[in-house]
This record gives C-alpha cells, structure tokens and sequence, in this order.
C-alpha cells in the first residue's frame, strides 16, 4: 500500500487527517482505531512520514474525490485538464487511471504514460479553459 492509498483508505472511513507542526495528525471515528485496516493504513504512514504530509498540502477537493471514488489515484482527478508536476517536469493531465497518468509536455509531440505516483500539484498552476 501506497501513503497516498493509505490516507485514502483513512478518509474514506470517516477518518480527518491534517497537518500540527509538520506531522501529520488525525480525528479518527470512535471504535475506529483499534480495527486491522485502521493499523495497516497508519504503519504505512508512520513508515512514510514525509511524503505523507506532503500529501497533505494537496487541496480538499483530492481528498474529496479520493474518498467519493475509493482509491488513491482519483486524488488527481481535479486537476485534469491542468498543469501538473511530474518527475520529468511540468506537463498537462490529460487522463488520470489506477497506477497511471497520460500528460502532454510543452512542446512535445506526444502524450505520454506515467506512474500516478509521480504526478502531483503544482504550484500556480493555471485552471483549464
């Protein structure tokens, strides 16, 4: 399991995670806490400390569509159609699947293929016409 898919799978029953000095921190439901899923989402988490509340600074409207579609890659889907970060640089999110992304880059001829994982927000990015 991914940190993002953990955090979805969190949000998704009903937990709020959020951001106290750096860490990420979460309301839980009562009776939540103690259940097996619950326990392999957070050592996860704990395990990928950083990234984890990196995911965090995302807008609410990821989180939003991650818990309404029920997995980690629907935290992409607001911003199709937008500027996105990759590991390759700037590039606009054309399609967004389970473990993948397809992206246009400036420039380029082509669309191409990359992990989901690697596409993030980026910062001032301009909202699509």
């Amino acid at each position: 399991m991914t940190p993002a898919a953990a955090l979805a799978a969190l949000v998704r029953r009903g937990w709020s995670p959020f951001l106290a000095d750096g860490q990420v921190r979460f309301r839980a439901p009562a009776g939540d806490k103690d259940t097996p899923e619950a326990a392999a989402a957070l050592a996860v988490l704990r395990d990928h400390r950083e990234e984890a509340a990196g995911l965090l600074r995302w807008p609410p409207e990821c989180w939003e569509a991650a818990a309404r579609f029920g997995h980690a890659d629907a935290l992409l889907y607001p911003f199709l159609g937008r500027e996105v970060e990759t590991s390759a640089g700037p590039a606009l999110l054309l399609r967004a699947m389970s473990g993948w992304a397809e992206v246009h880059r400036p420039g380029a001829e082509r669309t191409e293929r990359v992990r989901a994982a690697d596409v993030r927000p980026r910062e001032g990015a301009a909202r699509a016409v």
